[in-house]
């Protein structure tokens, strides 16, 4: 059982690396159901701490893709992106770049909205000051004109 412990470890090590929270079961049912979805043994991992894979299920529950990545995330910043280029022309600079801090300060890192409109009206405005005024390169103004 001590291989086991170190295993759900190293685990729970990789989960809070990939900013995923986790909680480290305690019960022994929890510990039995856990370790066998990892298969992995000193002996594959060259001595080293195991590394999740493609398949494995982090100790908080949720399903990894390849590498320990979480697709959907992914996904959504990629449509998100898409989006913000082919609205920039019609909607303006300034008004689509706040709506794209936003979305992903509140959907893919998720944080507070007081927070979310915070950093997305600073990253705007700050992101038009350094293009528009001191760069004095020409945005997007859209039907708003802003």
């Amino acid at each position: 059982m001590e291989g086991s412990d170190a295993l759900l470890d190293a685990a729970v090590a990789d989960c809070q690396k990939m900013r995923i929270p986790c909680r480290t079961p305690t019960a022994p049912a929890l510990r039995r159901t856990f370790i066998p979805a990892l298969k992995v043994t000193g002996e594959e991992s060259g001595g080293h701490p195991p590394r999740l894979r493609s398949g494995d299920v982090c100790a908080c529950g949720r399903a990894l893709g390849p590498n320990g990545a979480r697709w959907g995330k992914v996904l959504f910043v990629i449509i998100a992106l898409i989006l913000y280029g082919a609205l920039i022309n019609y909607v303006g600079f300034l008004v689509v770049t706040f709506l794209l801090i936003a979305f992903l300060l509140r959907f893919v890192d998720p944080q507070s909205w007081k927070k979310v409109l915070g950093w997305a009206l600073i990253g705007s405005i700050g992101a038009y000051l350094i293009f528009e005024v001191w760069i004095k390169l020409r945005l997007p103004k859209g039907f708003f004109g802003v």
